[in-house]
């Protein structure tokens, strides 16, 4: 759901800080749109801001995620989808939402969304939901994991959706990140879901691992 008092409040700062500006010059325009852009496409407010230089988490991860932001044009032409798995706080939506953000400058259509949320939506037939899992250019499914599946339906009715975003985007060359603290991504499905879920995963996903410790532990 977007934020209008958060995103509202934010364009103010920003023009309240600019040193050459009264009402808004030109850059301050533009970043107020880039903002607007983050807050429509889903982005949690809290990543807005973070950049990938200050990533503190595993080097090796975040050469991978800096390689796929500055090839941008080509992981969408070549469909290149990630699943970015790791222990909870390692970075992985950071880096996502990151990648969403190089799409935006790009001009590409985004969406940043939740399982939790899209069973929410699917059972309350959200068709914008439905349309932008589909369309978007850039898709981050973030906190696909066990626990947020609460009833045997709702894996049922994840499962089938998800077999259909991912065969969908498949054939229309757009990719997905997917996002999850299981350490074995086999592990997320059972049992025809998981023989799904894994099938497509090795077809059109590339593992990146995020090791390390929960930053968002650290003092």
């Amino acid at each position: 759901m977007l934020d209008v008092k958060r995103l509202e409040q934010t364009k103010k700062d920003l023009i309240e800080k600019c040193v050459n500006c009264n009402n808004g010059c030109s850059s301050c325009l533009a970043y107020c749109s880039f903002i607007e852009k983050m807050a429509i496409s889903g982005i949690p407010a809290d990543y807005w801001f973070r950049e990938m230089k200050g990533f503190y988490g595993d080097k090796r991860f975040a050469k991978e995620i800096n390689k796929y932001m500055s090839n941008i044009d080509q992981s969408y032409i070549k469909n290149k989808s990630l699943c970015l798995a790791g222990p909870p706080g390692t970075g992985k939506t950071m880096s996502s939402c990151n990648i969403l953000k190089s799409a935006i400058i790009k001009k590409y259509s985004v969406f940043y969304i939740t399982l939790s949320q899209v069973i929410n939506d699917v059972i309350s037939n959200d068709n914008l939901t439905k349309q932008k899992l589909i369309n978007s250019d850039f898709l981050v499914l973030d906190e696909v994991d066990q626990r947020f599946f609460p009833t045997a339906g709702a894996k049922e009715l994840f499962g089938n959706m998800f077999e259909y975003i991912m065969r969908t985007r498949s054939h229309r060359m757009k990719p997905i990140i997917m996002c999850t603290n299981s350490i074995d991504t086999s592990q997320i499905f059972e049992g025809a879901y998981g023989f799904m879920f894994n099938s497509l995963k090795s077809q059109f996903m590339t593992e990146l691992f995020a090791s390390g410790k929960d930053v968002r532990r650290m003092d």
